[in-house]
């Protein structure tokens, strides 16, 4: 059933009927969702709110042509699209799943409707349903990161490409205060364009959280998180930051130059405490024998104890952007890199000189 009901603005406020204010549309919404506050004078409660800032299309103008996958909430279908006759991705979330699970599709919904970038996976729209959600995304011909490593296809040179993409596309989320929270191979979809080049795409924004305040997310409840990816603070503190996603991003690398290796799978870490207390200490998967020097720098620091010692992702992308230029040349040198954080002027330079040859590599 669909109610209108009115909304106000009032200064830099929004509000419903002259109930609570909230400072964005986004979190008066989310404010009746989650708490089933009715909505206007005829007590409609919300039951699956659908942002409007993308295009919303009705169920007898999808083509289901093919099913992409099925996970334990929902599936994945190839459709089209019958009124522009283009060909995307429907994520669907059937209508007996948990409303934690619920409430996390919605806000990736949402979230992702705002995101407008090339390494960022595109949403074109909803569809209207009365029993299931259902989300419209730009089809992926190549899968994800995870399973690209995995086959081996990629030279290391294009490995330091992608994660030139992933480093643009996070660089952008930090910029507009969103932290990723989830950020792993698996989680990276690759796509080839219509000139064949191989671009990949932040994808999954269910764990994500928006930091308009600077200060971080933190954890009020119980919440299945991949423990392998997480930084120190997550576990010592149940704090989020955007170095968080660093510290991740590290872990990414990792997956990448190990051909999609489980991380710390080879240090005996099985057990969750343990894993926890080990990462807490500021433990970090083991190095990577034979790995590009420049890549092995940038990769541990990402792993930085304190989060302040790690770069940014804005550093980052300049980093992976310089390191994919030395890649196949006979001879690169780096003079310099300078992390500097704005809180604690915090310098940490490293010379790094090599000499690439058929035989040898010398640092």
């Amino acid at each position: 059933m669909q109610q209108e009901a009115a909304i106000y603005k009032c200064d830099a406020a929004v509000r419903n009927l002259g109930e609570k204010e909230f400072e964005r549309f986004d979190d008066l919404i989310y404010h009746h969702y989650t708490n089933r506050v009715p909505i206007g004078r005829d007590n409609v409660v919300l039951l699956t709110p659908i942002s409007h800032s993308k295009t919303l299309f009705k169920s007898d103008d999808i083509e289901i042509l093919s099913e992409l996958g099925e996970g334990n909430f929902g599936k994945v279908y190839k459709v089209r699209i019958k009124s522009q006759n283009i060909q995307c991705a429907m994520k669907t979330m059937h209508e007996n799943v948990p409303r934690e699970m619920k409430e996390m599709f919605v806000k990736e919904m949402d979230m992702m409707a705002t995101m407008h970038h090339e390494n960022i996976v595109t949403c074109i729209g909803t569809v209207e349903s009365n029993s299931e959600i259902k989300i419209l995304l730009e089809l992926i011909n190549q899968g994800s990161l995870e399973s690209l490593v995995q086959r081996n296809k990629l030279t290391d040179r294009g490995k330091a490409r992608l994660l030139y993409h992933v480093a643009k596309g996070m660089s952008y989320l930090h910029k507009r205060n969103i932290i990723h929270r989830d950020l792993a191979a698996r989680n990276i979809l690759v796509n080839k364009d219509e000139s064949k080049r191989i671009i990949a795409k932040v994808s999954d924004f269910g764990l994500s959280r928006r930091d308009d305040s600077g200060r971080g997310y933190q954890l009020q409840s119980s919440q299945k998180l991949p423990l392998r990816w997480l930084a120190p603070e997550c576990f010592t503190k149940r704090s989020w930051t955007k170095a968080s996603d660093v510290w991740s991003f590290g872990i990414l690398m990792y997956e990448v130059f190990t051909n999609g290796a489980e991380p710390y799978a080879d240090m005996n870490l099985e057990d969750a405490k343990n894993l926890s207390k080990y990462i807490s200490k500021g433990g970090h998967p083991a190095e990577i024998p034979g790995l590009n020097p420049l890549m092995r720098e940038i990769m541990l620091s990402c792993w930085k104890l304190r989060e302040e010692e790690r770069p940014t992702m804005e550093q980052l992308q300049i980093l992976l952007l310089q390191t994919y230029r030395q890649y196949g040349q006979n001879f690169a040198k780096i003079k310099s890199i300078c992390f500097e954080t704005e809180k604690s002027k915090i310098k940490a330079k490293s010379i790094l000189s090599f000499t690439r040859s058929e035989n040898n590599l010398k640092y």
